[in-house]
Parts: structure tokens; sequence; C-alpha cells
């Protein structure tokens, strides 16, 4: 839905602008003798970005079966179990450093506990 938005919002806008003007495409393959300066450059910026918003809207086209065979739901469920894989790996080594300072904490208190006796 994203590139559909994207990819024909800017056709959209300027076929709405042109209406709203009652500018015909076909005005841009002409040249009109009888406007000023300024309209004329208004024109040739319309024109050219038409020829930009067409290429836009059919880059639509060419984009669309690629979004939908990347992000189909067997892929991303694959994504998704290498991104867990990733992230208990590193849960995984945590918790083994975590293991090995518990124990060492562990020695030491018993150790500690050893020769309180001892000492009194």
């Amino acid at each position: 839905m994203c590139v559909l938005l994207i990819c024909w919002s800017p056709l959209l806008v300027l076929m709405l602008r042109m209406i709203s003007r009652q500018i015909s495409s076909h005005e841009c393959n002409s040249t009109g003798g009888d406007r000023s300066v300024n309209l004329e450059r208004d024109y040739q910026l319309d024109c050219k970005f038409f020829l930009t918003a067409i290429r836009l809207a059919s880059l639509n086209q060419i984009l669309d079966p690629w979004v939908y065979l990347l992000l189909r739901e067997i892929l991303l469920r694959k994504v998704c179990l290498m991104a867990n894989a990733v992230s208990n790996c590193s849960i995984e080594e945590r918790k083994d450093t975590r293991t090995a300072l518990d124990a060492l904490n562990k020695q030491n208190q018993d150790n500690e506990n050893l020769q309180k006796p001892q000492s009194s």
C-alpha cells in the first residue's frame, strides 16, 4: 500500500492541479505563442513534472511483484526465526557468563563460610 501511495500520489496531485487550471497534457507538446513568459515557464515545469510523475507511476508496476515476493509470510517467518536465533545466541552467551560468575561467587561464599567457623 505504501509503494502504491508513493508512486501514484505525484501523478494524482498533478492531474488535480491540471484540472483546476484547465490545462491538458496535449499542451506539453504544443508551443503557445499567446502565453506570457511566466505562464510558459509554469507549463514547462508542469510538463517536466508530468513526465516524472508518469515514470514514478510506472515504477509501481515494477516494484509491486518484488514487494510481494520479499514480504511473503514464509520469508518473513524465516527472517524472524533467524533474528530470534541471533538474539537467543547472545542471550545464551550472557547466561553462560552469568553462570560462570555465579559459580565463582558461590565458591567464594563457600570459602568464606568455611573460614569463619575455623577462625572462631
